[in-house]
C-alpha cells in the first residue's frame, strides 16, 4: 500500500513539474515576443477580413508604419489615398500584449488584435478591421514607382499639338518642379516682366503610378502621362501639350553664353532661310560670336560688290535683369547698343530688324556648320 502511495505521489509530482515547465516555456516565449516586437514595422499587406486572401494594399498604404516602444506606447503612421493624393495621420496609443493578443487603446477607443510573429513578420488580425501584415526589416522604397523623380527639375521645352514648339523666354527657362518624398511638389513659374523676371510659387501634392502623375490642390487636379529616362522628365497633358524638364539643370544664362557660337541658320519674318548663309561661297556662313565672362566679339560679314567684307564689333556686355537683352558697350567709342536674345537647348538666338523692317532671327550653335572658305 505504501509502495502504491509513493508511486502515485511521484506521478503527481511529475505532472506538476511538467505543467510548471510548460507554463515557464510559454512565459519565456511570450516574453521573447514582447521584447522582439519593440521597434518599427513597415506595412506589407492589408486584407479586408480574416481568412480572405485578396490583397487590397496600395502603394500609398505601403508607406504606413507602426512603432512599438518599451514604455508600452505605439506610434502608427497610417497613409491613405484621400481625394486623389497620399495623405497620412499619426496615431499615438498605449498597448498591452499577452501570449496571443495585442490591445491598442487610448481615451476614446480600444482595438483588439490576435497576433503572430514569425521570421520578422508581424501579423495582426481583427474580425472588424481585417488582417495587417508588417515586416520589421523592410524599408519602404521611396523610389518605387517614383524612381528618380525626387529632386529639382528645370524647364527645357514645351510642345503643343502637331509638334508646334512653343517659344520660351530666357526668364521662363528658370521655371522648375521640385518633388519631395512626402508627395509634395513645388512648381515655380517665371515669366518675363518689363524690367525684371518675376515668379509665382505653387505648392501642391502629387500621386504617381507607373505611367501617370497627378498634381492636386484646392482646384481641379492636373493629370499627366509621364516618361522618365535618365535625367529627362516628360509630362503630357490631356490636351497633348508636352512639357520637358531636365533634372538638376543649373540655369545660368551668363555662364551658358561663354564660348564661341557659330552661325547655324536664319529666319526672316518667322520663315526659314536656307540659302543666304551658303551663297557667295558661304560669306555670311562665317559669322560667329565669342563671349567671355565680360567681353563680346561679334564677327559679321556682308557682300559688297564682289567682296565678302568682315566687320568686327568688340566690347563689354551685361544681361538685362529680365534676361531678354544683351547690352553692349563698344570698346572703340563707348557707344551703347542692345540686342534681344534667346537661349534654348544649346542654341543662341539674336532677334533684330533689317533695314526693310523684316524680323531677322540669327541662330547660333557651338558646333560649326559651315566651312571657312576663302572668298
Amino acid at each position: 500500500m505504501k509502495g502504491i502511495y509513493l508511486i502515485c505521489l511521484s506521478i503527481v509530482l511529475l505532472l506538476i513539474t511538467s505543467c510548471k515547465e510548460d507554463v515557464k516555456w510559454e512565459e519565456e516565449k511570450t516574453q521573447t515576443q514582447q521584447e522582439f516586437i519593440i521597434g518599427q514595422w513597415q506595412l506589407v499587406s492589408i486584407r479586408e477580413a480574416v481568412g480572405v486572401q485578396k490583397d487590397i494594399t496600395t502603394d500609398c498604404d505601403r508607406k504606413s508604419t507602426i512603432t512599438f516602444s518599451t514604455d508600452k506606447k505605439i506610434s502608427r503612421v497610417d497613409y491613405q489615398n484621400l481625394k486623389g493624393f497620399c495623405d497620412f495621420q499619426i496615431n499615438e496609443q498605449n498597448f498591452s500584449i499577452s501570449k496571443d493578443e495585442i490591445i491598442f487603446k487610448n481615451e476614446k477607443s480600444e482595438d483588439k488584435y490576435t497576433y503572430s510573429i514569425k521570421n520578422n513578420v508581424l501579423t495582426l488580425q481583427s474580425p472588424k478591421k481585417g488582417t495587417f501584415i508588417y515586416n520589421k526589416n523592410l524599408k519602404y522604397n521611396k523610389n518605387t514607382p517614383q524612381k528618380g523623380i525626387l529632386g529639382l527639375w528645370r524647364l527645357v521645352s514645351i510642345t503643343e499639338q502637331d509638334n508646334y514648339q512653343v517659344e520660351i523666354s530666357n526668364c521662363s527657362r528658370k521655371s522648375s518642379l521640385t518633388f519631395d518624398e512626402n508627395n509634395k511638389v513645388i512648381r515655380v513659374n517665371y515669366s518675363k516682366g518689363e524690367k525684371d523676371c518675376p515668379f509665382t510659387t505653387e505648392n501642391k501634392t502629387y500621386t504617381i503610378s507607373e505611367k501617370q502623375i497627378i498634381f492636386n490642390s484646392e482646384g481641379k487636379p492636373e493629370v499627366y502621362q509621364y516618361t522618365l529616362t535618365d535625367d529627362i522628365l516628360v509630362l503630357t497633358s490631356s490636351t497633348q501639350e508636352t512639357i520637358t524638364y531636365k533634372k538638376n539643370l543649373d540655369y545660368n544664362p551668363a555662364k551658358e553664353l561663354v564660348g564661341t557660337w557659330y552661325i547655324h541658320h536664319l529666319k526672316y519674318d518667322y520663315y526659314d532661310d536656307f540659302q543666304t548663309l551658303s551663297t557667295y561661297n558661304g560669306c555670311r556662313g562665317k559669322e560667329k560670336v565669342i563671349f567671355t565672362e565680360k567681353d563680346i566679339t561679334i564677327y559679321q560679314y556682308a557682300i559688297t560688290g564682289i567682296e565678302c567684307k568682315e566687320i568686327i564689333y568688340k566690347g563689354t556686355y551685361e544681361i538685362s535683369p529680365n534676361l531678354t537683352t544683351i547690352n553692349v558697350i563698344s570698346q572703340k567709342d563707348g557707344t551703347k547698343a542692345s540686342r534681344e536674345f534667346g537661349l534654348s537647348e544649346g542654341t543662341l538666338i539674336f532677334f533684330g530688324l533689317e533695314n526693310g523692317g523684316r524680323l531677322e532671327e540669327k541662330f547660333y550653335r557651338k558646333e560649326q556648320k559651315y566651312k571657312q572658305e576663302k572668298y
